[in-house]
């Protein structure tokens, strides 16, 4: 059955910076052709002079719902994606194509990679002198490692999804229409699929099944499953509430919290379709979370706040750490001059009025133990 969506479609997309890429195997030599360095970027010169650069991108790879955000990607529909007719079609700094001066460059080549089994493109940002959005681009890519390192490719409603034979949500077609470098808020972080997308799916999802009594044995599956996730309770929650991080580098962070002490203040036998949805999704998210498992999950938000990562699973409900993270979004984790709060509940540490707006502190300014 089709599904008439009305939300445009995006998809993340990165830099393959990072990865063991062979850049010189035969797969992108019959593609862009070679020179490219270990970032996956080239610098073409003529006489001496830089006239563009190229970078290649990973766009899209297959997954189940509970992997891509709630939609089925399947290799067959990035096939499609990728045997489009495509003229060159925009890299713009963001998806207002509106915008002339937004333009930077072009997607010069698209393709499925059977190998790496991910959707592939390659860019071009010619060295236009005198275009300070140009110029920019050029001296981030180039930069080692490119400053630039995520994106997304905009589908507009160039779509087709379908509701499968298991009752997945699926895509079937597509065609982009431009490349940005403005990636849209969660990229690979929920799925690779944009949040606005996959709400639509949700909403649908939600229509045909809200009049609806849960099953009661599902019901008490999916909530003794969330509640053994979760290692956090109403008043961690509340104080994490109060925390300067809690809403920096995601989306949504009140509206998960809210939904977080919704479902913490319900008995089982009150749920009803929408609870067990949400619990499933966030069910969902912790667990897909957890199996990526950074390197330095404590640090990577804005000032000293953690990660996107943290932060997301925080808001949650599921706390990553020993204990409850430090970090101020307006702190640089370069400054050494310490400042800690015994009760943070007391403590202002957002506005015109802290004690301690101004000074340089580290990432252990605030204690929220």
């Amino acid at each position: 059955m089709k599904l008439d969506i009305e939300e445009k479609l995006a998809f993340s997309a990165s830099t393959l910076e990072g990865e063991e890429i062979d850049f010189s195997h035969s797969e992108f030599e019959s593609r862009v052709g070679t020179g490219f360095n270990e970032h996956g970027v080239r610098e073409n010169y003529e006489n001496d002079e830089l006239q563009s650069v190229d970078v290649i991108f990973e766009a899209m790879e297959p997954g189940p719902p509970n992997r891509r955000n709630g939609v089925r990607i399947t290799d067959t529909f990035l096939e499609n994606v990728a045997s489009k007719d495509y003229n060159s079609p925009p890299h713009l700094k963001d998806h207002d194509d509106s915008d002339t001066f937004a333009k930077i460059g072009s997607v010069r080549e698209t393709w499925f990679s059977d190998r790496l089994d991910k959707l592939m493109l390659m860019t071009r940002t010619p060295n236009i002198k005198g275009s300070s959005n140009h110029q920019e681009a050029i001296a981030r890519y180039t930069h080692s490692p490119p400053s630039i390192s995520d994106g997304s490719l905009g589908f507009g409603r160039n779509y087709e999804a379908v509701r499968n034979d298991d009752g997945e949500p699926e895509m079937q077609d597509g065609k982009f229409r431009e490349f940005s470098t403005t990636n849209f808020p969660g990229g690979y972080d929920e799925g690779g699929v944009n949040a606005a997308f996959s709400q639509a799916i949700d909403d649908l999802d939600f229509e045909g099944h809200m009049n609806e009594d849960p099953d009661m044995e599902e019901l008490e599956q999916v909530y003794s499953e969330y509640q053994s996730m979760l290692n956090m309770d109403e008043m961690d929650m509340e104080m994490w509430e109060k925390h300067p991080c809690s809403d920096k580098g995601v989306d949504n962070g009140e509206e998960h919290r809210d939904a977080f002490m919704m479902l913490s203040g319900q008995p089982m036998e009150e749920w009803d379709m929408e609870n067990l949805q949400i619990a499933n999704r966030v069910i969902d998210y912790i667990a897909t979370k957890l199996e990526m498992d950074p390197d330095s999950p404590e640090e990577g938000g804005p000032g000293t706040c953690p990660s996107r990562w943290a932060v997301g699973l925080l808001n949650r409900g599921y706390n990553p750490f020993d204990s409850f993270p430090s970090g101020n979004p307006q702190f640089s984790r370069e400054l050494k001059e310490v400042t800690s709060f015994d009760d943070p509940a007391e403590s202002d540490v957002s506005g015109e009025n802290s004690a301690i707006s101004g000074l340089a502190v580290s990432e252990n300014t605030i204690n929220f133990e």
